[in-house]
């Protein structure tokens, strides 16, 4: 069985052809297995592959041109006959990137993905700059109001995350950020009429700012499973918001992206009671929309709660009149 080390000196250093890793001493021997897709289950045969000597603590492996739209590369590190560690990157090419996006990316992505290897991370909190929050040029939707809970500030933000939903919206990265409009609602068309693309973080940007126009108070909150970054490595990370609930007197954290809230028991969570909770499996993911929560169920192969290594808060976003007293 796979188990867990401390890395200390431990680096990633990657162009458009290679990718090169520096280990400590501790590692002799090592083995790579490149799939053509990323497997929903990292399951490895590890005593049947041929593993080769470390030389100078450095593993360089090559990345062929044409290694086809999202692939993954497992390194198998060996400590001993008896440990065997895995790391994962997760590659998408260059050309994928414009067949599926129509974004330019030199070099694609190298994403570092799943690993067994306890990797550097910072556990205090760390303030971001504001998201901008412009004054509205357009008239704000009328939402449809539902009572999906007892509480009103946490029904009215999941009417905006149904609003943001309500039509298809055209999902990847873009080479045009959607936040460069900073009109809220100019910014929603946008991506209906697919003129932009969104990913996690755009969502929860747009979550934030049209939840602050209806009243609320809101903040953003991105989640990496690795902090620091290594140096031109993509952390895998996710983007959530926090709502303020005034009947609670508490934030409730929300998942924009995928349209849930969170509880335990008959408790509405904010991150910083989730973060101490040692079996997260038992927390409730609480969906609103059944399209979204398919696509969660689709698209996170590996467990939600991998995210929360290090939690980094925006400031608080508010409007000019706070929404209690408001029906």
């Amino acid at each position: 069985m796979l188990d867990t080390i401390n890395i200390h000196n431990f680096k990633f250093l990657y162009d458009s052809s290679h990718v090169q890793i520096k280990l400590d001493e501790s590692f002799t021997e090592y083995a790579v297995v490149f799939n053509e897709s990323y497997p929903g289950k990292i399951d490895l045969k590890i005593n049947s592959l041929s593993y080769e000597k470390i030389h100078n603590n450095t593993i360089t492996c090559l990345l062929a041109e044409g290694y086809y739209e999202q692939s993954s590369i497992i390194y198998l590190l060996k400590e001993s006959e008896s440990k065997v560690y895995y790391l994962e990157l997760l590659r998408q090419s260059e050309e994928d990137l414009w067949n599926k996006f129509q974004y330019k990316k030199p070099g694609g992505y190298t994403i570092l993905s799943r690993t067994n290897l306890v990797l550097p991370n910072e556990q205090i909190p760390i303030f971001e700059t504001a998201i901008q929050t412009s004054l509205n040029e357009l008239p704000l939707p009328k939402l449809k109001p539902t009572f999906e809970t007892h509480i009103p500030s946490l029904n009215l933000a999941l009417d905006v995350i149904k609003e943001i939903w309500q039509s298809h919206l055209s999902c990847g990265p873009s080479n045009k950020p959607p936040k460069s409009i900073t009109c809220p609602v100019k910014r929603l068309h946008a991506l209906r009429l697919g003129e932009v693309s969104t990913m996690c973080s755009d969502v929860s940007a747009l979550f934030i700012n049209l939840s602050v126009l209806y009243g609320l108070k809101a903040r953003s909150v991105k989640l990496y499973a690795y902090y620091p970054p290594f140096d031109d490595l993509i952390t895998f990370s996710h983007a959530l918001a926090e709502v303020y609930s005034p009947e609670l007197n508490k934030w409730l954290a929300i998942d924009p992206w995928y349209s849930f809230y969170m509880k335990s028991e008959k408790l509405f969570l904010s991150i910083e009671e989730i973060l101490p909770i040692n079996n997260k499996e038992e927390i409730n993911l609480n969906f609103v929309l059944p399209k979204r929560k398919a696509f969660f169920q689709e698209a996170c192969i590996r467990s939600y709660w991998d995210y929360f290594g290090t939690t980094i808060y925006g400031p608080e976003e508010q409007s000019m009149s706070s929404f209690e007293g408001q029906s």
